[in-house]
Order: C-alpha cells, then sequence, then structure tokens
C-alpha cells in the first residue's frame, strides 16, 4: 500500500503544482512482490510464480532500493530492476525537481550551483 500511496501522492503532487508530502526517505518498508506474482490466473499459478520470486525483493527496502539506483554511486546495483522500480526512481526524483524549480523562480541560488543541480537530476534521470 505505501508504493500506491506514494504514486499517487507524486500524480497528484504534479497535477496540482505542489511538492510530494511522502518522502522516498519515509518508505522503510519492503520491496513489493513482482507483478507478475499478482497478475496469475489462480491459487495455483500464483504459487508456481511465488517459489521464482527473487529473495532480494524481500530483503531490500523501498528507501534503499531508490537510494541505490538514483543518486550517483560508483557501484551500480547488481539485482534486476522491474518496470515498477523504474517508475518509483521516476516518482522519487519529482520532489527535488520541484525543489529546484521553486529556487529557479524564487531566484535564491546563483546559476553555477543551479547548474550543477540541473546536472545532476538530469544524471539521476539518465541512471
Amino acid at each position: 500500500m505505501a508504493v500506491y500511496i506514494f504514486k499517487i501522492d507524486i500524480y497528484l503532487g504534479i497535477l496540482r503544482g505542489q511538492p510530494a508530502l511522502v518522502m522516498p526517505e519515509e518508505l522503510h518498508y519492503t520491496l513489493p512482490a513482482a507483478y507478475s506474482v499478482w497478475n496469475g490466473g489462480g491459487l495455483h499459478t500464483w504459487e508456481a510464480r511465488q517459489a521464482t520470486e527473487p529473495l532480494f525483493r524481500s530483503e531490500k527496502s523501498i528507501f534503499h532500493m531508490i537510494n541505490d539506483s538514483t543518486w550517483d554511486s560508483e557501484f551500480p546495483t547488481e539485482d534486476p530492476m522491474l518496470i515498477e522500480d523504474l517508475q518509483l526512481c521516476i516518482c522519487a526524483l519529482q520532489s527535488n525537481i520541484w525543489r529546484l524549480c521553486q529556487r529557479v523562480r524564487d531566484s535564491e541560488e546563483n546559476e553555477i550551483s543551479t547548474v550543477l543541480q540541473k546536472d545532476s537530476l538530469r544524471r539521476r534521470l539518465d541512471a
């Protein structure tokens, strides 16, 4: 539920032009099961897919997955990322982008730091 609340909060924040209320730092829950586990055609299919669910998903928190994949890290994660994980990482950048836009609009910082922050966000999105 935390993942869905986080995504809904991000989407509503984008629509309303406001920052998100739920921050990625607050998501210390384990990663949800892969979509394919819940997209089975019955209980017998779910049981077979549950057995093949990667173990690292139950050992890693949402925040650590976001943090490891989006921040400038020298060592990329070895664990494969699912489409749902990529979507979470992109959603997690919304609050940083919103803060940067507010600073540029309010002209609180000089141009060099703004350019550096934009470059950092661009690299995170590329990652």
